[in-house]
């Protein structure tokens, strides 16, 4: 039987996948994402150690990942003319010394990376290529960075349609699904207008991933509300993770 785990979409959030997967043990074959899960599940196809994911995750947050909390005063204002807050080679910078020149062929095992498609408005699962164009894609929040060309098209975060990839798990052939995803609330509040954009993007996100979740075999929801940029969190959310395993009870 091949396993596989598909990890969500959400940010610093992503932080609970890594206490997963130490719970867990290598046991995923199979392994997709969107997002941060592309992040951390392109390293657990990479490096099949659970305990140096973590490690390096928690180094891209620690080190980088927070000048994305520049989205209030001046970024608010620079988002209302351009169409991203930042280049898309913060990314790039931020990701190349983890990733370098490796390719899905280097993976130890079967790994699928979803991006969505802006020209025709659909999810792509990418499995060949440089690991970083397809990472550095499938984690370009639309509004905060500017779409990314990959095969010819312009594309964006893979969470748009897909925030936990399962079906992709499957069809790279996991007979067995595991979810890690995140509880995401119908919260109706904002701000400002920034902030209204991602309230109606949270809406449709659980509407899409209730759909997406009832085709795992096991779901594992993990009780995080920070924001997803809160990077400085990365921690707390791991440990609060962590303790909320202990008492999962594995099917296998």
């Amino acid at each position: 039987m091949m396993r596989g785990i598909a990890l969500a979409a959400g940010g610093v959030k992503g932080a609970a996948h890594l206490a997963l997967l130490e719970k867990t043990g290598d046991v995923f074959d199979v392994v997709t994402g969107s997002s941060i899960g592309s992040i951390v599940g392109a390293l657990y196809a990479l490096y099949s150690d659970p305990r140096m994911v973590r490690e390096i995750t928690f180094s891209i947050m620690k080190r980088h990942l927070q000048d994305l909390k520049k989205t209030e005063s001046e970024g608010t204002w620079r988002g209302m003319f351009q169409r991203s807050l930042f280049k898309a080679d913060l990314l790039f910078s931020v990701l190349k010394e983890v990733f370098g020149k490796k390719k899905f062929s280097d993976c130890r095992k079967k790994l699928g990376v979803v991006v969505f498609d802006t020209e025709n408005m659909e999810s792509l699962l990418v499995t060949e290529g440089f690991l970083i164009d397809a990472v550095v894609a499938s984690s370009s929040v639309p509004g905060y960075f500017e779409p990314i060309w990959l095969g010819g098209d312009p594309v964006l975060d893979g969470g748009v349609l897909s925030p936990t990839p399962v079906s992709q798990a499957r069809e790279l052939g996991a007979d067995f699904v595991v979810a890690s995803t995140f509880n995401r609330k119908k919260d109706g509040k904002f701000k400002n207008h920034f902030e209204m954009f991602f309230v109606m993007d949270r809406w449709k996100e659980i509407i899409l991933e209730q759909e997406e979740l009832s085709r795992a075999d096991f779901v594992v929801v993990h009780n995080v509300s920070e924001s997803w940029n809160e990077f400085e969190k990365y921690h707390e959310i791991y440990r609060k993770a962590l303790e909320d395993l202990k008492g999962v009870k594995w099917p296998w």
